[in-house]
């Protein structure tokens, strides 16, 4: 008599879902802005609407693009993959849902992006985010052979370090912005540059 096997999902099948999931966080975030009411009070009214609104907006809209990089670099990994296991997709799903906290903790900092608690908050989710994705590419380059083609430590070691970087400067980020506020906002602007691009991995 035969076993029932339980298949894991495809890393296809995997992709969809997270894309689905950054989909809704990046719409969210839109949501939330007020919707102004200058058709009733006048153009003059819009424009000063606009001037309070653009310092919320700028934090919107950088928080949009870090999104746009965890998608970028999301992908690039997954690329990199033949197979999942059980615990990439747990990984995964963990990582996900600090991301659906994306839109509340940046509503958070818009309202006093000069405040430690808002801004330690997001250093904190953030590095909880990387964290988990740092999780994924060390049990993915390291403890399990899951990637389509053979790479060399070195550059597997080195794709892993950055996961550890990423968490290490958002919660410093976080815990900084305790003692200065400016420079927490500061790291948490400057991070996701690093990232901007993946690395490409070396093969043998």
């Amino acid at each position: 008599m035969k076993k029932l096997k339980i298949e894991v999902p495809s890393t296809s099948r995997l992709e969809a879902f997270s894309d689905g999931i950054l989909a809704f966080v990046a719409t969210l975030m839109v949501a939330s802005l007020d919707i102004p009411k200058f058709l009733s009070n006048g153009f003059g009214e819009f424009t000063d609407y606009l001037g309070d609104l653009m310092p919320r907006l700028g934090i919107f809209a950088f928080s949009f693009f870090t999104i746009c990089v965890i998608w970028v670099n999301h992908h690039h990994f997954f690329h990199q993959l033949k197979k999942i296991n059980w615990q990439i997709l747990w990984l995964n799903n963990l990582m996900l849902f600090f991301i659906t906290l994306i839109p509340f903790i940046t509503a958070t900092v818009a309202e006093k992006p000069m405040s430690a608690i808002p801004l330690l908050i997001y250093g904190l989710t953030m590095s909880l985010v990387s964290a988990f994705f740092w999780a994924m590419v060390h049990q993915a380059f390291l403890k399990t052979n899951l990637l389509d083609e053979d790479y060399d430590l070195k550059s597997r070691k080195r794709e892993v370090n950055k996961g550890m970087i990423a968490t290490i400067s958002y919660l410093a980020a976080g815990l900084l912005s305790l003692i200065s506020p400016v420079i927490g906002l500061i790291l948490v602007v400057l991070i996701p540059f690093y990232f901007f691009v993946p690395t490409i991995v070396a093969a043998d």
